[in-house]
This record gives C-alpha cells, structure tokens and sequence, in this order.
C-alpha cells in the first residue's frame, strides 16, 4: 500500500502508514519575484535618479504522510496530505534621489545628495484546508486556522539629506539625517556624523556616530499560529490583535530606536596587503523579543484566567479535553528589552602572486558580546509569577550566537581554475529550554566549532563558469539537546522529544552541504 494512504487495524483504533512507516514532511513551495525599472540623467549640475521596484514573495505550506488523530478519532477517516496556507508579501518602493557637487571653497567640493521614498507593504496569511486546521491538525504541523489569517497593509514616505565635505585635504566629514513616516507608527527622524582622517598615505582613522530606527516587520505585527496537540494549546499571539490588550502590553508593537559608536583605523601599504580594525558599541532600546511562554492551565489546573480569556479572544477555541487535562498558553512578541553588543572586528587581506598562480590571503575575526540591560516589568494582568523574559527568552538574546567567529581563508586564482578555501571556528553558544513553565530550566551548549567550505570554478569560456563546491565538508554536527530533557519529554509523550539538535547552532543542524552551480554571464 503507498505511504500516502491510511488505513485501519483490526481494533480501528490505529492508523498504518505503509512502507515507510509515520514519518511525516514539512514542506513548502515558494514563488519569489522582482521588477525593477528606472530612469536617471542630468539637469544642469544636477545628477537625478529615479526609480521604482515591486517584489512579491508567495510561500504555500503543506503535511506529507501524516493524518489528523482527532479527525481519524472521530471519523474514522482522515487525510494523509494537508495543504497548510500561504503566507504572502509584497513591497513596492519608489525612490528618487538627486546629487550635485558645490565648491565652497574648501579642499575639495562639497557633494550634497538627497531624495525621497514612498513604499507600500502588505503582509497576507491565507488559510488551510478545513482537515489541516481542525483541533490540532495534520500531525507535525497545523494548518493556518480561520482566527490566524488575514491582510494587512501600511505605506511608508521618508527623505534625507547627505552631505559630504573636505575642510582639509586629509579630512573627510559625512553628515546625514533621515525623515521616515509610517502609517502605523507615526514619524522618526535618524541621523548620522562620519569621519575620516588619513594620516598618511598608508594610514587612516574613522569613526562614526549614529541613531537607528527599526519599524516592525508585517509579519511581526501580525503572524499568529495555533499548535494544538492531544493535550497541549498553545497561540503565537499577534502583537496587533485586540486580545493583546487584555494582557496589559499596549495597543501593538512600537519601532525599535538604536545609538551606534564605532572608531577604528585602516592600514594599506599597497595593494597587496590591506587592514581593517573597529570597535563598535550597538545599544538598542525598546527592542522586540520573543517572551516567556504563558501558561494558561498546566495538567488541567488554571493557571492564569487571563491568558485562557486572551486565547478565547483571539478567536481560539479551546478543547475541552485539553483544558481539563492538559497545558494551554500563549507566546508573543513585544518591546520588551534594551540591549547593548560590544565588540571588536579585524579584516586583512594579503594578495601573494607566484608564477603560475596567484592566492589572495584573508582573516577576518569577530568577537562581540551583547548584554541585556534593561528588561520590562511583567504586567500586572498577567497575575502570575511567570517572568515576561525568563531565562530561557533572555538567553535567545545573550548567548545563543557564539562570542567570536574567525574565518581564515585562502583563494588560489590559476588561468581558468579557481579554488576557494575557508576555515570558520565558531565559539560556543548555549540556550535554555524551560518545561511546564515553572520548572528549572535546562541547559543546552554548542561546542565551539571548526568547520571547513570549499568551492572549485572552472572558466570554461569568457561567459560560463562551472563551479563544485561543498559547506562543512566534513559533515560536523552540534551537540544534542540537553539528554535529560529530552528524556522527560519521552516519558511525558511530548512530541518535542523527537528534536534532538538545539535550534539556535550557529551553523546549522542540516551537516554537510554539496552543490554544483553553472554561471552565464551576457
């Protein structure tokens, strides 16, 4: 019998998947597109630009080789394939943007630039099929249900000015400020003082002071999922549903502000050779985070009544089954943290030619640590205990990227071969995962890693390029999950145990990656 369909056992109680076994697939077909056209020329001094560019990108979700239990439960049928939804954007941005040098009698003319922007965002999540969003849905992965869909829009205008000077010939000053309002979040203004000093011919200073301004995405306003399970309920709550009220959290997400510092130097004693060092400082207020989960019953216990009253809101209907006997809550993002990331960057290159070939040298190493120094009181309708960011929501922000990366590199140019080479070492990073919501959390660590890429090109003809190459050539691996964890949710049924790589490695879970590539250019 073919692995896509189901069938019954003589006690019609379980479901067979044949030859394969139950081993249901996540997958998705995306549609990805961008037009773009413009036209530029000259008035005069005047250099003008004008644009515009519209993208869409369309994803379709499906279950392969599942069933929905408690549809087959109640049935006696179910399907095995479920069409999940479509998550849709699109973007559409017009720019037009003038230049002009001035001399105003300094060592060089000034060069003036400004323009303006308008763009249109929508942000779409479309429902599944009836069977993929019925109570807990196709095993693995639910449907987008009824409560979770739904369009949203926002237009965006904005201006600026840059201007760059010379007052010395040795001296270079770059001052520019921005304009941006949004449709949903009212207006901002950033801006940004840059300079450069050349010490000498080989030497140069730079440092840079900036504000920053990050209005949230579409999908961080609006996204909203519901994972139902035998005995579990949990909604991704959109930041901008009415029910978001009830938890005391405001009216939506607000855009995040940022202050930037950075000083470093260049060295370039020719064109062989070239160094890079900076230090920087990122401080970024009223950032948006992923919370703590919520719980609103824990083993069928109320736990909070205005996390279950914030679920009803939002158009969730809970499973009686589920609320008296299992665990119900919610996860959402809000402005709840400031954060600051300090660090170091060095980037070198050294070009070293022999006879028959040529090999461009590279290091480039990172080390930063980012810091969460402000985080938001739990509001007071929550009437729990449970913390607004626990361990396990500030260690997503603190430590789940590692500390320092080093990519030592090296690229050997022949006349029509060309190898590529990169060593990357990866610190460790950690995370914490917290069961039941009031338990101690459990700790999860990613060694500190080398892993090894390469690629081979072949310029078969001025146009064509044929490349071979492969990422983690060696297949390496992070470390599992925390092992007493996993065995807890093994003992509880929790489908969570079947995971047993952390999500948040920083080079991924996926092992060893080939790939061929054939490159025409006209």
């Amino acid at each position: 019998m073919p692995s896509r369909v189901a069938y019954v056992n003589e006690d019609e109680e379980t479901i067979y998947f044949r030859p394969f076994g139950f081993s249901p697939r996540e997958e998705t077909e995306e549609t990805d597109f961008q037009v773009g056209t413009g036209v530029k020329g000259e008035a005069g001094a005047w250099n003008w630009d004008l644009s515009s560019t519209y993208g869409k990108d369309e994803i379709d979700m499906f279950t392969r080789d599942s069933a929905n239990a408690s549809l087959f439960a109640e049935t006696g049928q179910t399907p095995v394939d479920f069409y999940d939804g479509t998550y849709t954007q699109t973007q559409w941005t017009t720019n037009m943007d003038i230049t002009r040098e001035i001399d105003i009698g300094m060592s060089a003319p000034m060069n003036l630039a400004f323009g303006a922007e308008y763009r249109e965002e929508s942000w779409e999540a479309e429902p599944g099929d009836a069977a993929s969003r019925y109570l807990e849905g196709g095993q693995s992965f639910p449907g987008i249900s009824l409560s979770d869909s739904g369009k949203h829009e926002r237009d965006v205008a904005g201006v600026y000015v840059d201007v760059v000077i010379k007052p010395l010939q040795a001296l270079t000053i770059d001052i520019a400020g921005r304009y941006e309002d949004y449709s949903d979040f009212g207006d901002t203004t950033v801006g940004k003082l840059s300079t450069r000093y050349e010490l000498n011919a080989d030497w140069a200073l730079r440092g840079t002071f900036s504000t920053g301004f990050r209005a949230p995405t579409m999908a961080e306003s609006f996204y909203s999922a519901t994972n139902v399970g035998p005995t579990t309920a949990f909604v991704q709550m959109p930041p901008n549903a009415p029910a978001t009220a009830i938890l005391g959290l405001g009216a939506g997400l607000a855009p995040e502000k940022s202050t930037n510092l950075s000083a470093g130097f260049v060295f370039r004693p020719g064109r062989e050779m070239a160094l890079t060092f900076d230090l920087y400082q990122v401080e970024v207020r009223n950032r948006i985070a992923a919370t703590s989960t919520f719980y609103g019953t824990i083993d069928g216990e109320l736990y909070s009544q205005v996390i279950v009253d914030a679920i009803i809101a939002n158009g969730n209907v809970l499973d009686p089954a589920v609320t008296a006997e299992g665990d119900t809550g919610i996860n959402l993002f809000t402005n709840g943290v400031t954060t600051r990331t300090r660090g170091v960057e060095l980037m070198f290159n050294y070009l070293t030619e022999f006879s028959s070939v040529n090999v461009d040298w590279s290091v480039a190493a990172n080390y930063n640590k980012t810091e969460v120094t402000r985080v938001r009181a739990t509001p007071v309708e929550f009437g729990t205990d449970q913390a607004l960011f626990n361990e396990e929501a500030l260690a997503d922000l603190e430590t789940t990227m590692p500390r320092y990366l080093v990519n030592l590199g090296a690229t050997f140019e022949w006349d029509r071969f060309t190898l590529g080479v990169h060593e990357l070492f990866y610190g460790k990073s950690s995370d914490y995962d917290i069961e039941g919501g009031i338990d101690e959390p459990f700790l999860n660590e990613v060694s500190a890693a080398a892993i090894t890429n390469l690629e081979l090109s072949f310029e078969a003809t001025d146009s064509l390029r044929l490349s071979l190459g492969a990422t983690n050539v060696f297949d390496k691996m992070p470390d599992k999950r925390n092992a007493e964890h996993r065995q807890l949710q093994m003992d509880n049924n929790d489908n969570s145990a079947v995971g047993q790589y952390p999500s948040f490695s920083p080079f991924g879970i996926n092992g060893a990656y080939y790939y061929g590539k054939i490159s025409f250019s006209f």
